[in-house]
Order: C-alpha cells, then structure tokens, then sequence
C-alpha cells in the first residue's frame, strides 16, 4: 500500500509515532496507552489524537 492510504496507530511518541512520521505516514496517538501528557509532543506530534482505538470503528 502507498503510504498516503495506510494509518500507524500507537501509544508512544518516540516509537509508533516517530516511526510515522519518518516514512511520511499519518498516526493516530492512542490515550489510552502510555502517552497520556498530549500538552508536549517534541518533535512527534501525530496526525490525530484519539481516546480510544474503539474512535476508529
């Protein structure tokens, strides 16, 4: 799949969202996981926020 149609969802800034942004693929930050303080993303801030990966269906 090209990576304007695919969605990395994850937990962790420095990992799952990171690895997104690097390959130019959108993310979605899950809250429910261990990122949980969205007042300071850095240098990796996701496409979306959601609260739950149950916002997705």
């Amino acid at each position: 799949l090209p990576p304007e149609k695919c969605l990395i969802i994850g937990d962790r800034l420095e990992t799952d969202i990171a690895m997104a942004n690097k390959f130019g693929i959108d993310s979605a930050l899950v809250l429910t996981g261990v990122s949980k303080d969205i007042k300071n993303f850095g240098k990796h801030k996701p496409t979306y926020i959601i609260n739950s990966v149950f916002d997705l269906i």
